[in-house]
C-alpha cells in the first residue's frame, strides 16, 4: 500500500506531465493560427510547416504517455486499500515497537471480549470521541468474538487519518489521466491543419 505522500508525489508527477502537454498544445494551436495568417496564399507550404510543428509537439508526449498510464493504474490499484475503512483501521498501531504493539493488542482483545456490553459500549464511545483508531479496531475484533454482542460499530463514519486526502489524490490522478488522453488526442489530431 502506498502512503499518502507516495500518492501525492504521483499526483504531482501527473500534473507536471499534463502541464507540459497543455503548453505544447497551446503552442501548436498558436503556431497553426499564425501560419494560417502568414501562409494563406501558399496552402502547401502552410500544411508542411504545420506538420513540422505538430511533429515537434508530439515529441513532448514521448514516453510520458506510458508513464501517465502507469501512474493512473498505480492509483487505481491503491484505491481498494484507502477505500476500505476496516483495512485502514487494522493498520493503526498502539506503539511503533512491534512487540509492544502486539502485547497491547492482545491485552485489549482479551479484556474487550469478556467485559459486560455496557462497559464495552462506553469504551467504544470513548475511543470514537478520542479517535483512538487502534483501540477501535480491537473493539471491532472483540465484538465479533463476544457472546453478548454490543452495538454494531459503523466504520463508514470514521475519520481515519489521511484517508480523505489519499482518496482525493487518487481521484485527481484519475482525472489527470483522462485529461492526458484528451490532450494526446488533440495533439495527434491531423484533421485540423
Amino acid at each position: 500500500m502506498l502512503s499518502l505522500q507516495g500518492l501525492q508525489m504521483l499526483a504531482t508527477e501527473a500534473r507536471g506531465i499534463i502541464e507540459r502537454w497543455q503548453a505544447a498544445l497551446d503552442a501548436l494551436q498558436h503556431a497553426i493560427q499564425r501560419l494560417k495568417k502568414v501562409n494563406a496564399k501558399y496552402p502547401d507550404v502552410m500544411l508542411e510547416e504545420i506538420a513540422e510543428r505538430r511533429h515537434k509537439a508530439l515529441a513532448v508526449i514521448g514516453d510520458k504517455e506510458r508513464r501517465l498510464k502507469q501512474i493512473a493504474q498505480i492509483a487505481l490499484d491503491q484505491e481498494k486499500y484507502w477505500a476500505d475503512a476496516a483495512f485502514l483501521l487494522s493498520r493503526q498501531r498502539f506503539d511503533d515497537d512491534i512487540a509492544k504493539d502486539s502485547l497491547i493488542r492482545a491485552c485489549w482483545l482479551a479484556e474487550l471480549t469478556v467485559m459486560p456490553a455496557s462497559t464495552f459500549n462506553l469504551i467504544v464511545q470513548n475511543a470514537l470521541e478520542e479517535s483512538a483508531q487502534a483501540l477501535l479496531w480491537q473493539c471491532v475484533l472483540a465484538n465479533r468474538q463476544r457472546s453478548e454482542k454490543a452495538d454494531e460499530l459503523d466504520l463508514a463514519v470514521l475519520m481515519i487519518p489521511q484517508r480523505a486526502e489519499a482518496l482525493d489524490a487518487i481521484a485527481q490522478i484519475g482525472g489527470l489521466a483522462e485529461l492526458g488522453t484528451e490532450l494526446c488526442a488533440q495533439l495527434r489530431d491531423t484533421s485540423l491543419p
